[in-house]
């Protein structure tokens, strides 16, 4: 069963803000909305914009997330600021961190298995798995 729904996220100031990058939990369920220092959660079964953030930035994580790939326990983000981070996704905390993962922005992450992700950068000739 397919069910519609629109999702709307709003800033600080309540103005409408794009999200850079999306990626669907394992199981469908949530929806995940990378933005420049935030990653918004929304539940998919449940209508309206009601949404959960993982803030980023101040010594974390942060600028534009740009991709963005989960597991059942981890999801992990990639920014134009060159970092790959991982939260988890119960606690929203933060697992692990890697400052300059590539030589230019982070476009690209996604999980060979439960253990190994395999990231792209913008302007980088490597392809590198950890």
């Amino acid at each position: 069963m397919f069910l519609s729904h629109n999702k709307s996220i709003k800033d600080s100031v309540d103005e409408v803000a794009s999200a850079h990058s999306l990626a669907f939990s394992t199981d469908g369920m949530q929806l995940y909305a990378g933005l420049t220092n935030e990653i918004r959660i929304f539940e998919t079964m449940i209508p309206g914009n009601e949404s959960s953030t993982i803030k980023l930035g101040k010594g974390y994580h942060s600028g534009i997330i740009s991709t963005l790939a989960v597991n059942d326990d981890v999801i992990v983000a990639g920014s134009f600021s060159k970092e790959i981070g991982a939260y988890d996704t119960r606690s929203h905390n933060q697992i692990s961190f890697v400052e300059k993962a590539h030589s230019g922005g982070v476009t690209g992450v996604s999980f060979l298995d439960e253990h190994s992700l395999i990231s792209a950068g913008r302007k980088c000739s490597e392809i590198k798995v950890d």
